[in-house]
């Protein structure tokens, strides 16, 4: 009994440790962009903003920069979870991202916020049916 209490301890922090190794980089590796969505690409789910950045000098340049959504993105569109489908070209764009290990010239998505215009939803029918007169006043 008294050895198997401190398996079990190690068991738990063994598990704690393993569950924590598919994380995402920390916060502080994150970089923020904001732009306008210049193209989506479903079959490679990337997705390419177009914006200003700070170049040697201090100007502004723009430049493009290459996104991969991956399935622990989280892509609100007008504040709505919605799937990478829906993203437009035109649609402006705030996106936390960190560098992908692999590719170290495109961003991973943790976070995107997408803005677009959407048509305004046709006002709903609230106009009142008539009511029928109850059976024994038809009757009379």
């Amino acid at each position: 009994m008294r050895v198997a209490v401190p398996l079990c301890l190690v068991g738990i922090v063994l598990l704690a440790v393993l569950a924590g190794c598919d994380q995402p980089p920390e916060l502080e590796k994150h970089v923020g962009f904001v732009g306008t969505v210049s193209r989506v690409d479903d079959e490679t789910n990337e997705l390419l903003v177009r914006v200003s950045e700070r170049r040697h000098g201090g100007h502004w340049a723009p430049s493009t920069k290459v996104f991969l959504v991956t399935a622990q993105s989280e892509i609100y569109i007008n504040d709505m979870v919605r799937p990478m489908a829906d993203i437009a070209p035109g649609d402006n764009a705030e996106v936390l991202a960190y560098v992908d290990p692999e590719h170290r010239t495109r961003y991973i998505v943790s976070l995107a916020h997408i803005a677009n215009e959407q048509p305004k939803p046709t006002p709903p029918d609230l106009s009142i049916p008539p009511v029928a007169a109850p059976p024994e006043a038809q009757e009379e």
